[in-house]
């Protein structure tokens, strides 16, 4: 059996290195991939595969790969990995919102029509709210909108463009956001960003400049973090929240990043995750 890491060239070395480390204790080969190189091997069954880069070659050979049934970290119940459901933020919102998972009120109509953006609006709860377009990574395509002329010209500019998103209510966490890095069905590790820009009202942006801390989810939380991932027919995934200081500090999930970047978490927490993603695929 060999552990096939999807990744683009010269990229993602942290990653691609705590793999090597765990494969290299756990005596599996370790082959990286990417494309350059993909087509020169056939896989089996026993081989793993995990894709560490979330552009769109990476995903090709993802795909391509999937014909060989390989061992990930799919669930597989019923999900066409065709489909690509945790790239896209329209779908695994949908589904979040089916499964009564705590996120933020959310309306997905892409329209610049007047009465719909104020009905919109209305829902939401007024004014600020949140545009977030279908594929983007890292806080870009994340657009705050503070009154209708903004929201109107906004709308307007995407659908010219053929852009997908979804539109969504302001969560106030100022300089805060949390992420839980989920394994099956436990949380290895939830850990606080604190960004050092207190006005920066995006999850994901600034990620060196920013300072991490543990913290210790209760029982019900960690039970949400579990469900966030494992709808998705996923077995390991990233789920990014707030706390919502104008809403009782009620928690609100984001979205969940498959793949995601948990060498962060690994070094904060000590906890070997790329060895435990390995010995969840070693188990399957």
């Amino acid at each position: 059996m060999n552990l096939f890491i999807i990744n683009r060239k010269n990229a993602n070395k942290n990653i691609f290195g705590a793999f090597k480390t765990a494969a290299k204790k756990n005596h599996i080969k370790i082959i990286e991939v990417n494309i350059d190189n993909y087509l020169r091997f056939k896989l089996s069954k026993r081989d793993f595969v995990y894709r560490i880069s979330s552009d769109a070659n990476s995903r090709y050979i993802e795909k391509e790969y999937s014909f060989y049934k390989p061992i990930t970290l799919r669930a597989e119940k019923g999900f066409n990995i065709l489909e690509s459901i945790y790239d896209n933020v329209v779908n695994a919102t949908m589904l979040h919102q089916f499964y009564h998972l705590p996120i933020p009120k959310t309306e997905f109509i892409n329209s610049s029509d007047k009465l719909l953006l104020k009905n919109t609006t209305k829902k939401l709860g007024g004014y600020p709210i949140v545009i977030k377009l279908r594929g983007s990574q890292k806080g870009m395509g994340v657009i705050k909108i503070n009154n209708y002329k903004e929201y109107q010209k906004q709308t307007k500019n995407l659908i010219e463009q053929n852009l997908v998103y979804i539109t969504r209510e302001f969560v106030d966490s100022p300089g805060l956001s949390y992420r839980a890095i989920v394994l099956g069905d436990v949380v290895l590790v939830c850990y606080k960003n604190q960004s050092v820009h207190e006005d920066e009202f995006r999850s994901n942006t600034d990620q060196k400049q920013r300072v991490r801390e543990i913290i210790k989810l209760d029982k019900a939380e960690e039970k949400i973090m579990v469900k966030a991932v494992n709808v998705l027919d996923i077995e390991f995934g990233a789920v990014d929240f707030a706390y919502d200081k104008s809403d009782a500090d009620k928690l609100k999930i984001f979205e969940v990043n498959y793949p995601c970047n948990f060498v962060p978490a690994q070094k904060l927490s000590g906890i070997d995750i790329a060895e435990k993603i390995l010995i969840h695929l070693l188990n399957k």
